[in-house]
């Protein structure tokens, strides 16, 4: 079995400091810093770790806005997505017709999100909310019915 053999045998390591960058020589092999400066102790190894802590928030909350700008992107591309989707189930239920009045299940039936509506109106002095999408609109009639029609003949939306 090999000893271990001390590259230094009077215990002295010369070292580089990573803050001032000066040569010193460390009383022990786990010395990566001077020991004093400016009549501090631990000067230099004190303001590393501060600039060091610095740069890793830097980091991390660049990474956290560009991981929420790339989140906000993907929402803002489902919502668009299901919108058009949306605007295609109601062009094809109402067809060449004005406006019909459907069971309040049958559009959600067809894939359709309620969610993703483009404005919401309240009529004029009563609690009917009016929901638009695209050139179409929805309006809740009657209990279980809702009344689909083109949004330009609601004269109070526009």
């Amino acid at each position: 079995m090999m000893e271990f053999e001390n590259p230094d045998p009077r215990g002295e390591y010369i070292r580089t400091c990573p803050y001032c960058e000066k040569e010193f020589t460390a009383n022990h092999m786990n010395r990566e810093f001077c020991q004093e400066k400016n009549g501090k102790i631990d000067y230099c190894k004190n303001r590393f770790k501060r600039i060091a802590k610095y740069e890793k928030l830097e980091q991390e909350l660049d990474a956290t806005i560009s991981y929420k700008e790339v989140e906000l992107k993907l929402i803002d591309t489902r919502v668009i997505k299901q919108q058009i989707c949306n605007i295609s189930i109601m062009a094809a239920t109402l067809g060449n017709r004005q406006t019909v009045t459907l069971p309040a299940s049958y559009l959600k039936e067809k894939g359709f999100v309620y969610e993703a509506y483009d404005k919401q109106h309240q009529y004029p002095d009563t609690e009917l909310q009016v929901l638009t999408y695209g050139p179409y609109a929805i309006a809740r009639g009657y209990e279980n019915h809702i009344i689909l029609t083109h949004k330009t003949l609601i004269p109070w939306i526009q």
